[in-house]
């Protein structure tokens, strides 16, 4: 019984000295007294294990900082660079609000900023071992995955020991001050210590009982009060490490407006995640400096105040401000008003009609038989995963039937990025044929896209504005995400170098198959459709506007390609909404806003047309190209998750949009003179369930899946039997 009561005391004196362990103790600490501050670990280590976007990628950007680098190992080097950045604005946040309770670290003669950041390593430690741990999974494949994590470590070594040199020029130490100490000293050894000046610095060590130190270890916290000159000292030293830590502080700031004004004018960005690391730095510094400062009124604290509220203002103001469409000028405002429907406009329409029926029937005459199959693709948004999985349906329905399919196949419409694998498949065949569709084609598009947006969007916040001038139109437009995503486009793909009018004749003359565009105007719900064709009868039912044409508001014959697909996917938060040179301005959004499987253009095509296709044609077929299967009906057990919940009640208002629609076509194949077959082309998990995320980049993993999936021999059977019922089967 003796034995076990002394066991019990060991433990139990164990457990109260790891309790008073100063590096352990520090984490709570700021938690409870600095909630705020430590939210942004919080978001950090939710991004890692996936809690935040894991289905729109943000967790494999988030660990993958090389992705669309020719060398991994350089984004992993910046990543380091950005982490060693952050866990020093973390260190200096918390030193410059906390420090005047860690006064018994002075006694140590060792630098204070330096002992302090000593023992308030835990989380930023912790975290780096968990973020190699998930990287290391990760990227096991990688054929330089040494050399990455390398190159990780060394950019974080690298940013804190430049940090130890800079605060080892400060003094901030007893060491430095030993001779200064030993002159003062003896004239005073008589005096005893007051019980004013300086006590403060000793505050909040009551429960504190040990530390961490170099090259000492563990060491108890000395409980003394030391001469009232030496106390004089130790607060000159925390002062002065305020003040270095503030300087530094403006220093990375600094930096960083430098490096978003480097980054405008050479187009040299940086991997989203390390930008989201240094906004999460500058995060912890302004609302550690606030904090600071706000116990400070004076005047260091009126010049900060100014540069947050110019801060505030700048964000404001990006935000508020859309994006111009590169190739429409924006030097005269054009008066845009509601449509109404009138005499004039009935005339159009059937003008406009006529014209179309005459661009199909070039289009299926070039089938060379007598009743040619009226084939039309609507494809669905979802960004990469999309575009990829549409470019390799329609590659393969290309291939499988000998090319018969690109010269067949009348026309395309849809949404976001679906409508983009299908416009760089097109651009292939129609302006760069010594380039053959393929698998290379394929990554060649969906290279990484994600990193320039959010690595512009942020630092852009923080920069000041630069600007680009169209050498046709010779308007002068701002840098931005809008810039970033059509420079890097076109740079991934080598295409896309064309106006919307350099389409007109290849239209008109049938040598290709249409695309449509069909963004969502926010301002006005209806959609906007883009082609260098008049549409005019696919913009009003029932006398009613359900639509608008971009070329009846504006000139839009110089509207570059690349605007067009960037209006038609211009997902909120991620691309900046477009805003029309008109009066009411006129913004646009992704087309998936409205309808993200292109049916309603479709279902409105065919009644419009419904006389010529039924007396040209022998049949439509209408091919569905969707990233992902339609909602199961029952559905699955739903989640107990909240944020499941929610995302599940959006998939259902959502696909609740095409239910009018599917009845709609039944309606339309009753009365239509001619069958119409439509076939779904969706993209089905593997067994591992496993599902690409969306988002503007896709890892070698997300791109094996894609292509099991397409080659899979139930998915190249069924597009087999769909060229078959179409008559391209092969000779």
């Amino acid at each position: 019984m003796k034995k076990l009561r002394t066991l019990l005391a060991l433990f139990l004196h164990l457990l109260r000295g790891i309790t008073r362990f100063y590096p352990l103790q520090l984490p709570f600490f700021q938690l409870r007294r600095h909630p705020f501050l430590m939210a942004v670990w919080g978001i950090f280590w939710a991004m890692g294990l996936g809690f935040i976007g894991r289905g729109v990628g943000v967790e494999m950007i988030f660990l993958s900082p090389g992705e669309g680098l020719p060398n991994p190992a350089w984004g992993a080097f910046a990543w380091g660079i950005a982490y060693g950045i952050f866990t020093t604005a973390y260190h200096l946040s918390t030193f410059l609000l906390d420090a005047h309770h860690a006064g018994f670290l002075l006694h140590s003669r060792r630098n204070f900023i330096f002992l302090y950041a000593l023992n308030n390593s835990l989380l930023p430690l912790g975290f780096l071992f968990f973020y190699l741990a998930r990287y290391n999974k990760l990227h096991l494949d990688s054929p330089t995955l040494q050399t990455e994590i390398l190159a990780l470590l060394a950019g974080t070594a690298l940013i804190w020991t430049l940090s130890l040199l800079y605060f080892s020029r400060w003094k901030l130490s007893l060491r430095a001050l030993k001779s200064l100490i030993g002159a003062t000293l003896p004239s005073l050894k008589t005096q005893e210590p007051p019980l004013t000046s300086g006590l403060w610095l000793l505050s909040g060590g009551e429960r504190v009982g040990y530390y961490l130190t170099i090259p000492e270890g563990i060491v108890p916290v000395v409980r003394r009060i030391p001469h009232q000159a030496i106390l004089r000292f130790m607060e000159g030293i925390l002062t002065r490490g305020h003040l270095a830590a503030l300087i530094l502080e403006v220093i990375f700031i600094g930096l960083v407006f430098v490096w978003g004004y480097i980054q405008a004018k050479t187009d040299l960005y940086l991997p989203a995640s390390v930008v989201v690391l240094i906004m999460g730095a500058i995060t912890l510094m302004m609302m550690g400096a606030l904090d600071y400062w706000l116990k400070r009124v004076g005047k260091g604290f009126l010049v900060f105040l100014a540069l947050l509220i110019l801060l505030v203002w700048k964000i404001f103001h990006e935000a508020s401000q859309a994006s111009p469409a590169f190739g429409l000028s924006y030097e005269q405002i054009w008066a845009y008003q509601p449509p109404t429907w009138t005499s004039a406009v009935q005339a159009q329409i059937a003008s406009d009609s006529a014209s179309f029926a005459q661009v199909l029937q070039k289009r299926l005459a070039r089938q060379n038989t007598p009743k040619p199959v009226f084939i039309w693709v609507t494809v669905s948004g979802g960004g990469w995963r999309s575009a990829y999985w549409t470019f390799l349906n329609l590659h393969l329905l290309d291939s499988l039937s000998g090319g018969r399919f690109y010269q067949s196949l009348a026309g395309i419409t849809g949404a976001s990025g679906g409508l983009i694998g299908a416009t760089f498949w097109r651009e292939l065949h129609l302006f760069h044929p010594h380039r053959a569709p393929s698998l290379l084609e394929a990554e060649r598009l969906t290279q990484d896209l994600l990193n320039p947006l959010f690595s512009t969007g942020l630092l852009g916040l923080l920069s000041p504005n630069t600007y680009w001038e169209d050498t046709l139109t010779h308007t002068t437009y701002p840098k931005g995400r809008d810039y970033a995503f059509e420079t890097r486009l076109l740079r991934n793909t080598q295409a896309f170098h064309h106006r919307l009018k350099d389409y007109a004749p290849y239209e008109e003359s049938g040598q290709t198959p249409l695309i449509i565009f069909t963004p969502a105007c926010l301002t006005n719900s209806l959609q906007l459709l883009i082609s260098p064709l008049p549409l005019s009868f696919l913009c009003w039912a029932d006398q009613k506007p359900i639509a608008i044409e971009l070329r009846q508001i504006v000139p839009a014959d110089n509207l570059w390609i690349t605007s067009a697909l960037r209006m038609n996917a211009a997902f909120p938060f991620v691309l900046p909404a477009v805003r029309l040179p008109t009066n009411p301005p006129l913004d646009i959004i992704d087309a998936g806003a409205i309808d993200n499987l292109g049916q309603s253009l479709t279902l409105r095509l065919l009644w419009k047309q419904r006389c010529l296709l039924a007396s040209t044609a022998s049949k439509i077929i209408w091919i569905e190209i969707r990233d992902l299967p339609p909602p199961p009906t029952p559905p699955h057990p739903t989640s107990k998750l909240v944020l499941d919940k929610i995302g599940g009640l959006y998939a259902a208002f959502a696909e609740s949009r095409y239910h009018p629609m599917s009845l709609t076509l039944e309606v339309l194949r009753t009365l239509y003179p001619i069958p119409i077959e439509k076939y779904t082309l969706h993209y089905t998990p593997g067994p591992e369930g496993y599902t690409p995320p969306l988002g503007f980049t896709l890892l070698p993993r997300d791109r094996q899946s894609l292509q099991k999936a397409a080659y899979q021999p139930s998915h190249l059977t069924h597009l087999l039997h769909i060229l078959h019922n179409a008559h391209l089967t092969p000779y």
